[in-house]
């Protein structure tokens, strides 16, 4: 896929509206409850397929800064490898897959049961996922932000970037972090936990999605997988 040159501003205004308070905290909706079967840990290898792999959408550009969420917690560990045929997803060993999306969509975790079942999302459900699949958008027109005008290639490969990274905090059960004016201890911009996990990018209130993995991010994940 070859890029098309874009030209204007990137997210302007995306640290508007941002104040800190002093001590930390995490809420149970910022994350899924429950395990991965068979698993007490966050331990997965990402086998991105040729699929997903594009002048855009690089290792060097884009996948290997999945291993951005390892220091964290330790139970959580994460690596990349590359693949040119399809492996079966099996306990901590997930494709990642690339698709032409004809909707807004820039990228999506699908995570399924045992059976290959997929599962339901929403926060608060039986959450007891065997494996996740993460499917990315490979329509380098898709990363335009359309808030703010078009952009140049940089900032593509940019915004894939942090919608992988979004999409990786989703395989380590890391959800969209609610609007909540009572947070303390996060950086918050708009009443939203400034973060990596918020939704909205690119095409909606893009100001409280965080350039990379931030506070709020590494405190919900060891909430959930511990320190």
């Amino acid at each position: 896929m070859k890029l098309k040159k874009y030209a204007a501003p990137f997210l302007a205004g995306l640290l508007a509206a941002v104040t800190v308070t002093s001590t930390a905290s995490a809420h149970p909706y910022d994350y899924w409850q429950r395990i991965y079967l068979s698993k007490n840990d966050a331990n997965i290898e990402l086998y991105v397929l040729y699929t997903a792999q594009t002048e855009l959408l690089t290792k060097e550009n884009v996948y290997d800064y999945a291993i951005n969420w390892n220091n964290i917690s330790s139970d959580v560990s994460v690596s990349v490898e590359y693949q040119n045929t399809i492996l079966p997803n099996s306990n901590g060993k997930w494709i990642v897959t690339g698709r032409e999306f004809k909707n807004t969509n820039l990228g999506r975790m699908n995570p399924y049961d045992a059976s290959g079942n997929l599962m339901d999302t929403t926060p608060g459900v039986n959450s007891d996922w065997s494996y996740v699949r993460i499917d990315i958008n490979v329509d380098a027109e898709a990363f335009v932000d359309l808030k703010n005008g078009l952009i140049t290639p940089s900032k593509l490969i940019t915004n894939a970037r942090k919608t992988f990274l979004h999409e990786v905090g989703h395989a380590l059960k890391l959800s969209h972090p609610k609007q909540n004016s009572t947070l303390s201890g996060h950086t918050v911009s708009n009443g939203r936990p400034y973060a990596i996990m918020n939704q909205g990018y690119v095409r909606s209130s893009s100001e409280a999605v965080a350039p990379d993995i931030a506070f709020h991010d590494k405190v919900c994940l060891k909430t959930k997988w511990g320190v």
